[in-house]
């Protein structure tokens, strides 16, 4: 991953939190997600607007909300 890239270093960082273990944070970011239209997440970071979804999936992770 392009830890040089801010997008990516705040969604790897919100994973951490959530997931609280490197290996599971970095194995979501890189694994397509049904609810993110069956791409990986880090495919998303490379626009704002990706980011943001992103970030809006791992709060309804942390939040137990639908998905």
């Amino acid at each position: 991953m392009d830890d040089g890239n801010p997008r990516i270093r705040q969604a790897n960082a919100r994973a951490l939190e959530i997931f609280e273990d490197e290996k599971v944070a970095a194995h979501w970011i890189q694994t397509p997600n049904v609810s993110l239209g069956n791409v990986a997440p880090l495919i998303l970071l490379d626009s704002d607007a990706g980011l943001r979804r992103v970030l809006a999936e791992l709060s309804a992770i942390e939040y137990g909300l639908p998905i």
